[in-house]
């Protein structure tokens, strides 16, 4: 859903003929979704409480996945990149089939 979501800036969420949404991409995601991924790479991964720094998603052989709050994303980052030997990290919105599920699962909130 990469190329949808670089090509479209507004969506329309239809759920069995209901209109559930019909606005722009980054509010609903947004609205959804109140975290960024924050994939660090790292030379060894240290046995941390990650949860500190947001919700574990995945810690694999030098990579660590979070969900993390994004009001706090800029503050993880840089505590991150201060504290230990980052070789990549990259921040990104939750994936566009993430949110639509999100969508459907909260109607309510989304309209």
């Amino acid at each position: 859903m990469g190329d949808v979501t670089a090509l479209c800036s507004r969506v329309l969420i239809i759920n069995h003929g209901r209109l559930l949404y019909d606005g722009d991409l980054g509010v609903l995601t947004e609205r959804l979704t109140p975290y960024k991924i924050l994939e660090v790479r790292l030379a060894d991964v240290p046995a941390i409480e990650w949860d500190a720094y947001g919700q574990l998603v995945s810690s694999e052989a030098g990579k660590v996945t979070l969900r993390v709050p994004r009001e706090l994303i800029s503050a993880v980052s840089a505590e991150l990149l201060q504290r230990y030997e980052v070789h990549d990290l990259n921040i990104e919105d939750p994936p566009m089939e993430e949110v639509i599920s999100l969508a459907f699962r909260e109607e309510s909130h989304v309209s």
